[in-house]
């Protein structure tokens, strides 16, 4: 019983861990597979899995985006740009 309780303890604490890294904020993956997601002010997009990070914009320490959203073609990303 007790190595249970460990097992699940365990378990708890990586799901906060895994959860805590994830953004607030971020779209369905669009027609090509990307999640876009705000981290600080700027737009970012990843793989489904969390690879493959890419920074798209870098509005400077003024500027910042809000509620990105994938086009319904999913080739172009919106965002409202809240300087």
């Amino acid at each position: 019983m007790r190595s249970r309780l460990h097992a699940l303890h365990g378990l708890a604490v990586a799901a906060v861990l895994l959860l805590s890294t994830l953004p607030a904020h971020a779209t369905f993956p669009g027609k090509n597979g990307r999640i876009a997601f705000i981290q600080g002010m700027d737009v970012y997009t990843m793989n489904s899995d969390g690879s493959d990070v890419k920074q798209l914009t870098n509005l400077g320490p003024d500027n910042g985006a809000a509620w990105e959203s994938w086009s319904p073609d999913g080739k172009q990303i919106v965002f409202n740009d809240c300087s």
